[in-house]
């Protein structure tokens, strides 16, 4: 959250939110960096002029016009364990080529610190000092938050009883079907008039293509090898648009080679998924 509203409060210029403020372009001109971010004193005032990262009056307009109209399936996008250390490492570098240093507060720094510490460490309760360094109310909140992940640990272990882990999802639409590729194994209940067709531009089949594609368990590791191919071939600000564009024809080549040698990998879900909606236009 705090790394969110740093993030946003700053790209939007939020007064009291953004760290972009006077004394961070001061800063700026006595460390002799960046000079388009320094003050403006075209007269006999300085002036703080709007950043070059920071939006415009109708690009907030639109850019909260669109997070207002954004709608993710149920779930989305809350496997946080692909959003591994050495990502926050690369986004936090390109942010460095962005953002003044006033942007880098401890809580930035903590997303890459925090889980070396664990790693390192193990489980904090071994370790922590809130219970001798903390006033009462403190470590009522402490307490809550044991019992609270206490409870979490057993209900991974109690098969019997409904917990977070055993219950039905919320939006259960129908359970698993038999399906080889696990993207495809999820139902799903149509909505809208059945009667009203629908077309798509190819724009539209390209990113349901992909999203289709960057889901599916069983092609990660040919998604893994087409990444740090382009990590070896592109610079760090091109490989995930380069990855992205290129990855869906090199994975239909690496298919088509699997099929025309034999190869036991091989299956026709495997082709299909490759060969994509696209194509069969």
């Amino acid at each position: 959250k705090n790394v969110f509203d740093t993030l946003v409060g700053t790209i939007l210029d939020i007064e009291g939110k953004t760290k972009d403020t006077i004394k961070a372009r001061l800063d700026l001109e006595r460390m002799g960096i960046r000079r388009g971010l320094w003050m403006n004193r075209d007269s006999d005032k300085a002036r703080r002029d709007l950043a070059f990262f920071s939006m415009k009056p109708n690009d907030k307009k639109e850019f909260l016009k669109f997070v207002s109209s954004v709608k993710f399936p149920d779930g989305y996008v809350s496997n946080i364990a692909r959003c591994l250390r050495h990502d926050i490492v690369q986004v936090l570098c390109k942010f460095e080529m962005i953002f003044p240093p006033a942007f880098f507060t401890s809580m930035m720094h903590v997303m890459v610190h925090l889980p070396e510490e664990a790693l390192l460490a193990g489980p904090v309760n071994y370790r922590w000092m809130y219970p001798i360094e903390r006033a009462k109310p403190e470590g009522s909140i402490i307490e809550a938050w044991v019992q609270y992940e206490s409870l979490t640990f057993c209900g991974m272990y109690l098969k019997d009883v409904e917990t977070v882990f055993n219950r039905p999802q919320r939006n259960n639409d129908g359970g698993m079907r038999n399906e080889k590729l696990s993207v495809f194994a999820q139902s799903a209940r149509p909505f809208g008039d059945p009667g009203r067709g629908e077309s798509f531009s190819r724009n539209d089949m390209e990113v349901a293509h992909w999203f289709v594609l960057n889901n599916c368990d069983e092609i990660m590791a040919y998604l893994d090898e087409h990444e740090q191919m382009m990590k070896r071939e592109h610079p760090s600000h091109l490989v995930a648009r380069k990855h992205r564009e290129l990855f869906p024809q090199w994975f239909l080549d690496s298919v088509n080679k699997l099929k025309s040698s034999n190869s036991p990998t091989y299956s026709d879900e495997l082709y299909n998924l490759a060969f994509g909606p696209i194509r069969a236009e």
